[in-house]
Protein backbone atom coordinates (compact mmCIF):
# COMPACT_ATOMS: atom_id res chain seq x y z
CA UNK A 1 0.00 0.00 0.00
CA UNK A 2 1.32 3.43 -0.91
CA UNK A 3 1.75 5.66 2.09
CA UNK A 4 2.31 8.99 0.35
CA UNK A 5 0.56 10.48 -2.66
CA UNK A 6 2.16 13.28 -4.61
CA UNK A 7 -0.21 16.21 -5.17
CA UNK A 8 2.08 18.34 -7.29
CA UNK A 9 4.53 21.18 -6.67
CA UNK A 10 4.09 24.26 -4.53
CA UNK A 11 5.19 27.12 -6.75
CA UNK A 12 5.89 29.43 -3.82
CA UNK A 13 8.76 27.23 -2.63
CA UNK A 14 9.47 25.09 -5.73
CA UNK A 15 8.93 21.83 -3.86
CA UNK A 16 6.67 18.80 -4.26
CA UNK A 17 3.89 18.27 -1.73
CA UNK A 18 2.82 14.81 -0.58
CA UNK A 19 -0.31 13.66 1.28
CA UNK A 20 -0.28 10.67 3.60
CA UNK A 21 -3.07 8.10 3.36
CA UNK A 22 -4.17 9.16 6.87
CA UNK A 23 -5.52 12.41 5.38
CA UNK A 24 -7.97 10.40 3.31
CA UNK A 25 -8.88 8.34 6.37
CA UNK A 26 -9.50 11.55 8.34
CA UNK A 27 -11.73 12.80 5.52
CA UNK A 28 -13.76 9.58 5.69
CA UNK A 29 -14.08 9.80 9.48
CA UNK A 30 -15.22 13.44 9.25
CA UNK A 31 -17.74 12.51 6.57
CA UNK A 32 -19.18 9.62 8.60
CA UNK A 33 -19.18 11.51 11.91
CA UNK A 34 -20.87 14.54 10.42
CA UNK A 35 -23.09 12.76 7.89
CA UNK A 36 -25.98 15.08 8.74
CA UNK A 37 -23.77 18.14 8.27
CA UNK A 38 -21.42 17.40 5.35
CA UNK A 39 -20.52 21.06 4.90
CA UNK A 40 -19.32 21.22 8.52
CA UNK A 41 -17.25 18.07 7.89
CA UNK A 42 -15.65 19.67 4.85
CA UNK A 43 -14.90 22.92 6.74
CA UNK A 44 -13.44 20.93 9.66
CA UNK A 45 -11.16 18.90 7.38
CA UNK A 46 -10.11 22.01 5.45
CA UNK A 47 -9.30 23.81 8.72
CA UNK A 48 -7.08 20.97 9.92
CA UNK A 49 -5.25 20.77 6.59
CA UNK A 50 -4.85 24.56 6.36
CA UNK A 51 -3.32 24.56 9.84
CA UNK A 52 -0.77 21.87 8.95
CA UNK A 53 0.02 23.15 5.44
CA UNK A 54 0.30 26.74 6.72
CA UNK A 55 2.78 25.71 9.39
CA UNK A 56 4.95 23.76 6.96
CA UNK A 57 4.70 26.52 4.37
CA UNK A 58 6.04 28.92 7.02
CA UNK A 59 9.14 26.73 7.36
CA UNK A 60 9.48 26.50 3.58
CA UNK A 61 9.17 30.26 3.00
CA UNK A 62 11.87 31.01 5.57
CA UNK A 63 14.07 28.36 3.91
CA UNK A 64 13.57 30.01 0.56
CA UNK A 65 14.32 33.45 2.01
CA UNK A 66 17.57 32.15 3.53
CA UNK A 67 18.59 30.36 0.33
CA UNK A 68 18.10 26.86 1.77
CA UNK A 69 16.60 24.46 -0.77
CA UNK A 70 13.19 22.99 0.11
CA UNK A 71 13.15 19.37 -1.01
CA UNK A 72 9.54 18.39 -0.18
CA UNK A 73 6.57 19.00 2.09
CA UNK A 74 4.78 16.02 3.63
CA UNK A 75 1.30 16.35 5.13
CA UNK A 76 -0.38 13.68 7.25
CA UNK A 77 -3.60 13.82 9.29
CA UNK A 78 -1.97 15.21 12.42
CA UNK A 79 1.51 16.29 11.44
CA UNK A 80 3.56 17.79 8.65
CA UNK A 81 7.21 17.85 7.69
CA UNK A 82 9.18 20.31 5.60
CA UNK A 83 12.26 18.55 4.26
CA UNK A 84 15.00 21.01 3.37
CA UNK A 85 18.71 21.28 2.77
CA UNK A 86 21.21 21.96 5.53
CA UNK A 87 21.08 25.54 6.86
CA UNK A 88 24.29 27.57 6.96
CA UNK A 89 24.21 28.04 10.74
CA UNK A 90 22.33 27.25 13.93
CA UNK A 91 20.85 30.75 13.71
CA UNK A 92 19.29 29.92 10.33
CA UNK A 93 18.13 26.57 11.68
CA UNK A 94 16.35 28.39 14.50
CA UNK A 95 14.80 30.91 12.10
CA UNK A 96 13.43 28.06 9.97
CA UNK A 97 11.90 26.47 13.08
CA UNK A 98 10.30 29.78 14.07
CA UNK A 99 8.94 30.21 10.52
CA UNK A 100 6.34 27.51 11.04
CA UNK A 101 5.32 28.91 14.41
CA UNK A 102 5.05 32.44 13.01
CA UNK A 103 2.91 31.29 10.09
CA UNK A 104 0.64 29.40 12.45
CA UNK A 105 0.34 32.38 14.81
CA UNK A 106 -0.43 34.71 11.90
CA UNK A 107 -3.37 32.44 11.06
CA UNK A 108 -4.53 32.10 14.68
CA UNK A 109 -4.63 35.77 15.65
CA UNK A 110 -7.28 36.90 13.11
CA UNK A 111 -9.56 34.00 14.10
CA UNK A 112 -9.16 34.77 17.79
CA UNK A 113 -9.93 38.46 17.18
CA UNK A 114 -12.94 37.47 15.08
CA UNK A 115 -14.20 35.23 17.89
CA UNK A 116 -13.69 37.97 20.48
CA UNK A 117 -15.91 40.39 18.57
CA UNK A 118 -18.36 37.93 16.98
CA UNK A 119 -21.90 38.25 18.23
CA UNK A 120 -24.36 35.44 17.68
CA UNK A 121 -23.98 31.83 16.56
CA UNK A 122 -20.79 30.92 14.74
CA UNK A 123 -22.35 28.64 12.14
CA UNK A 124 -19.72 27.44 9.66
CA UNK A 125 -17.12 29.67 11.30
CA UNK A 126 -17.14 27.48 14.41
CA UNK A 127 -14.68 24.91 13.04
CA UNK A 128 -12.13 27.39 11.64
CA UNK A 129 -12.26 29.48 14.84
CA UNK A 130 -11.76 26.39 16.97
CA UNK A 131 -9.06 24.75 14.84
CA UNK A 132 -7.19 27.72 13.33
CA UNK A 133 -7.62 29.85 16.44
CA UNK A 134 -7.64 28.03 19.77
CA UNK A 135 -6.26 24.63 18.74
CA UNK A 136 -3.52 26.41 16.82
CA UNK A 137 -2.36 28.16 20.01
CA UNK A 138 -2.20 24.82 21.81
CA UNK A 139 -0.17 23.23 19.03
CA UNK A 140 2.18 26.24 18.98
CA UNK A 141 2.84 25.80 22.70
CA UNK A 142 3.31 22.04 22.29
CA UNK A 143 5.50 22.43 19.21
CA UNK A 144 7.84 24.83 21.03
CA UNK A 145 8.69 22.29 23.72
CA UNK A 146 12.45 21.59 23.55
CA UNK A 147 11.92 17.96 22.56
CA UNK A 148 13.60 16.17 19.67
CA UNK A 149 11.27 15.99 16.67
CA UNK A 150 9.45 19.23 17.52
CA UNK A 151 10.37 22.74 16.38
CA UNK A 152 11.33 23.66 19.96
CA UNK A 153 14.40 21.43 19.73
CA UNK A 154 15.84 23.92 17.22
CA UNK A 155 13.82 27.09 17.78
CA UNK A 156 15.44 27.86 21.11
CA UNK A 157 18.91 27.92 19.52
CA UNK A 158 17.99 31.50 18.74
CA UNK A 159 18.49 32.51 22.39
CA UNK A 160 22.03 31.09 22.65
CA UNK A 161 22.98 32.39 19.22
CA UNK A 162 21.62 35.83 20.10
CA UNK A 163 23.70 35.87 23.32
CA UNK A 164 26.80 34.84 21.37
CA UNK A 165 26.07 37.54 18.79
CA UNK A 166 25.75 40.20 21.52
CA UNK A 167 28.96 39.00 23.18
CA UNK A 168 30.80 39.12 19.84
CA UNK A 169 29.52 42.66 19.22
CA UNK A 170 30.69 43.79 22.69
CA UNK A 171 34.13 42.26 22.15
CA UNK A 172 34.40 43.83 18.69
CA UNK A 173 33.21 47.21 19.98
CA UNK A 174 35.71 47.11 22.84
CA UNK A 175 38.52 46.17 20.45
CA UNK A 176 37.58 49.01 18.07
CA UNK A 177 37.50 51.52 20.95
CA UNK A 178 40.96 50.39 22.06
CA UNK A 179 42.22 50.56 18.51
CA UNK A 180 40.74 54.05 18.13
CA UNK A 181 42.30 55.29 21.39
CA UNK A 182 45.69 53.89 20.32
CA UNK A 183 45.43 55.74 17.00
CA UNK A 184 44.63 58.99 18.80
CA UNK A 185 47.55 58.48 21.21
CA UNK A 186 49.99 57.61 18.43
CA UNK A 187 48.89 60.54 16.25
CA UNK A 188 49.30 62.93 19.23
CA UNK A 189 52.80 61.54 19.86
CA UNK A 190 53.58 61.82 16.16
CA UNK A 191 52.57 65.51 16.15
CA UNK A 192 54.75 66.22 19.21
CA UNK A 193 57.67 64.54 17.54
CA UNK A 194 57.62 66.93 14.53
Amino acid sequence: MRRWFRLGRLRAVHAPIFLHWSVFMLAAICAVALVKAPLHALVLLASILILIVGHELGHALVCRRLGVKVLAIYISAGHGRCVHGVPYSRWEEALIAWGGVAAQASMAIPFLVLDAFWVGPRGLLGEPISILGYFSLLTIAFNLLPVQGLDGSKAWYIASEWRLNLKAKRVASKALRRLGSRKQTSSAEHKRGR
